[in-house]
Formats: C-alpha cells, structure tokens, sequence
C-alpha cells in the first residue's frame, strides 16, 4: 500500500500506473503516446528500458551484458527496450551493427524513431533522465518497479529483481 501511494504521489511514476486514466483527455502529454505504445505492445511482459548515448562509455560498456541478459529470459517473459537518446544516427546505427544488438528480444530506437526531437526530450524530462545510461524496469502491469542508473545489466541484482518479477 505504501508503494502504491507513493507512486501515485509521483508525477514521473503516476504515467505509467494508469497512463490512459490519467493522461488520456489531456492533449498536454501528447508526446507521451511513443511511451504508451511501448507499454501498449509489450503489456504482459516484463520490459527493461535503457536509455543511451553514443557518446556515452558506461552505456557502451552495459552493451555485452544487455545482450547476455537478453539471453537469460524468454521473450514471451521479459523484452528489452534500448533506446538512443543521443548522437548522430549514423553513428547509432554503426554500434548496433557492431554491438550485435539487434536480436530477438531487444527492440533498438532511435531517438527520432519514435517521436520529433522536441517531443522526445519532452519525454526524457517527464521521465525526468538527467544522465546516461539510465534504466526503467517495468512490472508485467507496466508499473515501474525500479528507475535509474543502478538497474545496470551487468549488476545481478538486475537479474534477482527480474526474478522477482516473473
């Protein structure tokens, strides 16, 4: 009860507990909807949203145990949404190439991919993301369970927390 009290009392978090209850009639959250769509097709799973730069040597280095996270879990269970929220798209699309990141399981956007560049930093400041990498963990109800840059990959508590969540 205290969880859900809080997240209620959360204006980053209220959007993803009851996003079309809450944000619905309101045309103010309009750039919200890629976020929405995203939950939308994935409802019933578990999703990992890491969001990342080009520019960014700790977001490159989570790349390797992203992919074996991937791994660990069905993608009926768990599916990762990676992100770029920043760089020159040419450069985006070579890392994913040579990352190998484009696997079953792992979604890889661009930035502008999903939205116009305003609508998107629109997005990062309602999720308020002020540095990179920076992770969401969703529950299969799409409430977020956990929210920041501790929910690396390569931490195992990552992979306890999924756990729990399954």
């Amino acid at each position: 009860e205290d969880f859900i009290s809080f997240v209620l009392e959360n204006t980053t978090l209220k959007i993803f507990l009851v996003p079309h209850v809450v944000e619905e009639n309101n045309n103010d959250y309009d750039f919200m909807k890629p976020i929405y769509e995203i939950l939308d097709k994935y409802k019933g799973k578990v999703i990992y949203l890491d969001f990342w730069t080009t520019s960014c040597p700790p977001c490159l280095k989570e790349m390797e145990p992203l992919k074996k996270l991937r791994k660990e879990y069905s993608p009926g269970d768990v599916v990762i949404v990676s992100i770029c929220a920043g760089g020159p798209k040419k450069t985006w699309e070579d890392l994913v190439k040579r990352l190998d990141l484009q696997q079953p399981g792992i979604d890889c956007l661009y930035q502008t991919d999903i939205s116009d560049e305003n609508s998107f930093y629109k997005i990062l400041n309602r999720l308020e993301l002020k540095g990179y990498p920076h992770y969401l963990l969703l529950n299969r109800e799409g409430i977020i369970v956990d929210y920041g840059t501790v929910v690396r990959p390569s931490d195992p508590r990552t992979k306890q927390k999924i756990n729990s969540l399954l």
